[in-house]
């Protein structure tokens, strides 16, 4: 047919990969990855370069491919998908683009075009530069400026929600199961992966907590209890049931990206831009300003010592009179 894109197909017989363009037929290779680069180079109009065991060179996607296979071999699987939504699209973009003679400004270029957000273009670049980095300290790469590019500004999620703030959020919100997740948070510091994680196995009611065990969080190393007030334990005893606490109207539970997509639609309602990350410092902020100590709170926002919540979580430059009342108790 005329105007058909030809694609590659496998023949099992020879354990290869061919591809016909213009009546020619090319042979690919056997690895697929591979023969994926091979068919890129002949669509762009350009030679079959031999096989990577015979180049002393490598693609900017193969760089990419060898990364990804040790996150699946050496991380978990959530730390391999995070990488992947953002080198999959590299690999595209790049598939034969030699890694060596990639340059920073390129791949800047790049994710500046494809993402918006500040957030997305500073994740997308570390997950590139994680992977040249990587290749670089292995000796796959002799040296490249992609490894060394600096990153964009870490946008600040430190906003302090009041309150006030809090209800006119819960105001807007239409849907009563994220009124749950987001009240949660506000209502016990969890972090937005616990909260997404959290199953009713893991809920001791008796003892008004939530334990998850290590190999689900963050570190890995330390069994995380969630600690959960008279008003919070009633909320969570709500969701009894099979899977996941919070779970979508729909009955999917609920994913970070699909939050994402939530607060990026009540942003017109609430003229910010949220995240739960900003319910979970609002209680850091709270509970500082009530008065408890920082070991206490850092305990209960399932950090090891205070030095994280002094740095990030305290906030209480933006609590004029908690400072004020404290002030006035210094002799």
């Amino acid at each position: 047919m005329a105007g058909r894109i030809p694609k590659p197909w496998f023949r099992a017989s020879r354990g290869e990969w061919y591809v016909q363009i213009k009546g020619e037929t090319h042979r690919l290779g056997s690895d697929k990855a591979e023969a994926d680069r091979q068919y890129h180079l002949l669509m762009a109009g350009e030679e079959i370069q031999p096989p990577v065991e015979k180049r002393d060179w490598l693609f900017a996607s193969e760089i990419a491919d060898e990364f990804q296979i040790f996150l699946q071999n050496e991380r978990s699987k959530t730390t391999h998908d995070w990488y992947c939504q953002y080198l999959d699209p590299f690999k595209e973009r790049f598939m034969v683009q030699r890694a060596d003679q990639l340059t920073a400004d390129v791949v800047r270029t790049w994710v500046n075009g494809k993402w918006t957000s500040q957030a997305s273009r500073r994740a997308a670049m570390r997950a590139v530069k994680a992977a040249f980095r990587k290749a670089v300290n292995d000796g796959r790469l002799p040296h490249s400026p992609v490894a060394g590019m600096s990153l964009p500004a870490e946008t600040a999620r430190d906003h302090v929600v009041s309150p006030k703030a809090y209800k006119a959020v819960l105001a807007a919100i239409t849907d009563q199961t994220f009124v749950d997740l987001v009240t949660f948070v506000w209502l016990t510091g969890a972090r937005p992966q616990e909260a997404l994680i959290a199953e009713w196995a893991h809920v001791e009611v008796k003892n008004s907590r939530i334990v998850l065990p290590p190999k689900l969080v963050k570190g890995k190393k330390r069994v995380r209890v969630i600690y959960l007030s008279p008003e919070a334990l009633a909320l969570v005893k709500t969701k009894k049931g099979e899977g996941k606490l919070f779970k979508r109207a729909d009955g999917k539970p609920y994913e970070k990206d699909y939050v994402r997509q939530v607060f990026r639609k009540l942003e017109d309602k609430v003229k910010f831009r949220y995240c739960l990350y900003h319910f979970r410092h609002g209680f850091a902020h709270r509970s500082l300003a009530a008065g408890n100590d920082a070991l206490t709170v850092a305990t209960l926002l399932g950090h090891s010592g205070t030095q994280t919540l002094s740095r990030v979580y305290a906030h209480l430059n933006q609590a004029d009179g908690h400072l004020r009342s404290a002030l006035k108790k210094t002799k």
